[in-house]
């Protein structure tokens, strides 16, 4: 029932909507062709402008495995992946505590 109801208003819908057609605003009839140029011209530098991330991200990670192979001494990752220099802190206006506890 529920669906017979549902084409019904959409039958009705189509109808009063051929019934109603209000005039056209001018220069509206070109308005597709105008977003269609502007999406085509954003869009179709998308495929380049991924491949040059993968590239960067590909080179970024190469980069991190070879410092971290060559100076295991000086440098680590910390939990995230990112390189961070050994046995050093870097503090921003420490508390009395917090340096007190770096110092331990």
């Amino acid at each position: 029932m529920k669906v017979f109801v549902a084409l019904t208003l959409v039958a009705l819908a189509a109808s009063v909507q051929a019934q109603l057609r209000l005039p056209q605003l001018p220069g509206v009839s070109r308005l597709p062709g105008v977003v269609d140029r502007v999406v085509d011209r954003v869009v179709q530098p998308l495929p380049e402008l991924l491949s040059s991330t993968t590239q960067l991200v590909d080179l970024r990670l190469t980069t991190v495995r070879d410092l971290l192979q060559r100076h295991p001494d000086v440098i680590e990752a910390d939990p995230r992946g990112e390189l961070i220099r050994r046995r050093e802190l870097v503090l921003l206006s420490p508390s009395d505590a917090a340096l007190a506890a770096a110092e331990a």
